[in-house]
């Protein structure tokens, strides 16, 4: 199962006001004079500005009438545990960019004799151009019992 594919347009105040909110201070990500100065054509998104991403597009899924990935898989975020999230880069996140996110289902599992429901998903956030720049990996934790 995928979710549809969901566009997110990287901007520079929104990296800001993360990395305020985070408490990051390298100017590369704030600062397009020392972004360049490191090599970047741009203003660069922290390593965990995926989950901006992540959030606001399950957001923005729902207001296009797009079923969100936790609605999928039938998340009652009442019972819900986080497991695992690994975060794989083949890229950066540039102000400028257009991401877009799609989520996969892969697979469930039971442990704890059905107490336990895991869920395994696949988030990936792609540019037009450079391809998949992230995938997140996580697995959810349902309290089934």
């Amino acid at each position: 199962m995928r979710t549809r594919p969901v566009s997110y347009p990287v901007e520079k105040g929104r990296i800001a006001f993360f990395c305020d909110v985070v408490g990051e201070t390298n100017p590369i990500h704030f600062d397009e004079a020392a972004a360049r100065k490191a090599g970047f054509a741009t203003i660069v998104a922290p390593p965990t500005f995926p989950m901006v991403i992540d959030l606001e597009t399950t957001n923005a899924a729902k207001r296009l009438g797009f079923t969100p990935v936790f609605d999928l898989v039938r998340c009652d975020l009442r019972y819900l545990l986080h497991g695992t999230e690994r975060y794989e880069y083949s890229g950066h996140l540039l102000a400028g960019d257009e991401i877009t996110i799609t989520h996969e289902v892969l697979g469930f599992e039971d442990k704890k004799g059905g107490a336990l429901e895991l869920c395994h998903l696949r988030a990936s956030l792609t540019h037009a151009e450079r391809g998949e720049v992230v995938a997140i990996r996580r697995t959810l934790v349902h309290r089934l019992a």
